[in-house]
């Protein structure tokens, strides 16, 4: 559990946004930068909520709004023309947003928990529904905001996870989306699970990238003792680019890599997708990862 970072009550913030295409970057080393809003969905199989698609939002031609009124924060994302979505994010009653994970266990929110609750078009869990957020960073004045969620309608066959950041600063590049990626848990030898990533040319000259490729990420713990070792072989073995459309791209166009990932070893592992970009030599990457169990 990170450290918790306390959140002044009664603040309410209103961020009237645009978004279109994709996600965040992290460059090995670049000057930083900062995009107003990223907000990515995907939905597993049977997911009645997304109906098992993806979406990302971003600064841009989509509106993107944000209000926190009390503890809670509430984010509605839309492209133009298309349906609306809507996320809920309150921590227990009684206490304040903080860096950390926020679970909402029961099938029936019930008050004095935490609750995440994400509507799409009409869509939403009508039996009740179980997930969580984490909180990665949050700003004591409510600017700047970076969660992941996952969450599963009562009865359904699969889950819709995503990532949420305002105000985040991210490193100069491509954006791309989500800048983490975490599969919902998986039982150990369950089928892979493919998610589009999607990378925006935000620059004014085209970009050039070499194949996007799978990089480990050391997550061994002890409670995991089989997990990801110090080079982050499990990581490797469990992830894999199935396809990409990330070759040549102009500025102001986007692409998009496919990362399957394959529940092969139990606890947790991490991973990297990383683009070269074959001019300047930079690599750019999204963090990945899994959690078997």
């Amino acid at each position: 559990m990170r450290t918790h970072l306390a959140l002044r009550r009664g603040l309410a913030l209103t961020l009237c946004l645009a978004a279109a295409g994709a996600g965040l970057a992290t460059p090995a080393a670049a000057a930083a930068r900062t995009d107003t809003v990223v907000v990515s969905i995907f939905g597993e199989p049977g997911d009645p909520v997304t109906g098992g698609t993806s979406h990302v939002w971003r600064t841009g031609p989509d509106s993107v709004r944000a209000v926190r009124s009390g503890d809670g924060l509430r984010i509605t994302a839309q492209n133009p023309g298309a349906e609306r979505f809507v996320f809920d994010l309150i921590p227990p009653a009684g206490e304040p947003m903080t860096v950390g994970t926020h679970h909402d266990p029961t099938a029936t929110p019930t008050a004095g928990r935490a609750v995440l609750n994400v509507t799409g078009g009409n869509r939403s869990c009508t039996g009740g529904q179980s997930g969580h957020f984490e909180v990665l960073d949050f700003s004591a004045d409510a600017n700047r905001f970076w969660a992941l969620f996952e969450q599963r309608c009562a009865g359904a066959g699969g889950s819709y996870f995503g990532e949420i950041r305002i105000n985040a600063e991210t490193p100069r590049g491509p954006l791309i989306a989500p800048s983490r990626l975490q599969f919902p848990a998986r039982a150990f030898g369950a089928g892979a699970i493919s998610v589009p990533i999607t990378v925006v040319n935000t620059g004014t000259e085209a970009l050039a990238f070499g194949a996007p490729m799978i990089e480990g990420r050391p997550a061994k713990s002890a409670a995991s003792r089989l997990g990801d070792d110090d080079i982050g072989i499990a990581g490797t073995l469990s992830f894999a680019v199935r396809e990409s459309t990330c070759a040549a791209v102009p500025a102001g166009e986007s692409c998009t890599v496919w990362v399957t990932y394959s529940p092969l070893f139990p606890g947790p592992v991490e991973a990297y997708l990383v683009l070269p970009d074959t001019r300047t030599g930079d690599r750019y990457r999204s963090s990945l990862a899994g959690f078997v169990g």
